[in-house]
């Protein structure tokens, strides 16, 4: 008889830790996926395999908010410097058949497709001539093929003339309330200059606004770029914007910690569960077989 009641009391206690088993797995811990190792951050999510965060899209051409992305179209481009810019711009395109997409006077420069539509890795014919003709021409100092600066056509540094349909001489400026705007941190002391062409002398461009010129990569000179050290961000950012040979101004940002973003708004951390109640069970089932070893005696 006893060890009757024994053997239901036993299979009674079975049943009642398979249930809380059942509970405790069923239970989730608040802005965390632990199976997928994602968090969710309201309508943001961050991949802990990859540890990444999400990028922000790239500004539309029009500059007018963010845009979709898009897959890039390239085209073919010829730039041009001249001695002297031509008495029309336009006229000078239609001559060797090509179109106009920047034109710059202050700078004497201009850009000009031959080929809406380019592939991947070649260089047409077409373009070839267009270059070899350009530089036989009197008003030309040098031309040669873009390879970077116009071709991409969903370029988002790059902002569109609504008046006239070229590329803005306009730089496009991303200063330090761009990039608290998208609570990204940035180094405080530096400021990254593309230009259209380069200037004369880099460093009478950094004396003439107060900047020290940082030491080009190889980077730096393909894609006319460089870095400079200010001890005043804005001014210096509000000063090289008026240059006519800033094509964009950017500063060295750096990924905000994980620590610093809560979940769901709540002043919890990302990885922090709340409590799943399987102690309070484990100690309800103790005391139960406590007490029936205690009445067996």
């Amino acid at each position: 008889m006893k060890k009757s009641k024994g053997l239901q009391l036993g299979a009674l206690l079975g049943a009642m830790l398979l249930v809380s088993m059942a509970a405790v797995g069923a239970e989730q811990p608040v802005g965390a996926n632990l199976s997928s190792n994602t968090i969710n951050l309201s309508n943001n999510t961050i991949n802990l395999n990859n540890s990444t965060i999400p990028q922000e899209k790239k500004l539309d051409q029009n500059n007018t908010g963010i845009g979709e992305p898009t897959m890039p179209v390239f085209r073919e481009v010829v730039i041009v410097y001249f001695k002297e810019m031509p008495a029309s711009t336009n006229g000078f395109a239609s001559k060797y058949g090509v179109k106009p997409i920047f034109i710059d006077s202050d700078i004497k420069m201009a850009a000009f497709e031959t080929l809406p539509v380019g592939k991947t890795g070649r260089v047409s014919q077409r373009t070839l001539d267009v270059v070899s003709e350009f530089s036989n021409d009197s008003l030309v100092e040098k031309a040669f093929r873009d390879e970077y600066l116009f071709i991409n056509t969903k370029t988002g540094y790059l902002l569109i003339n609504a008046e006239t349909g070229y590329y803005s001489t306009e730089p496009l400026i991303q200063g330090p309330e761009y990039y608290e705007k998208l609570r990204v941190e940035y180094i405080p002391n530096i400021v990254r200059v593309r230009f259209w062409r380069a200037p004369p002398s880099l460093e009478e461009f950094a004396s003439k606004y107060g900047g020290k010129l940082m030491e080009l990569s190889d980077a730096d000179k393909f894609f006319m770029a460089a870095g400079f050290e200010t001890s005043n961000i804005s001014e210096f950012i509000n000063k090289i914007s008026t240059d006519p040979y800033v094509a964009s101004v950017s500063l060295v940002g750096t990924e905000p910690s994980l620590a610093s973003i809560s979940v769901n708004n709540s002043s919890e951390v990302a990885d922090t569960p709340k409590a799943s109640g399987f102690e309070s069970v484990v100690s309800i089932l103790l005391l139960i077989s406590i007490i029936f070893m205690m009445r067996r005696r």
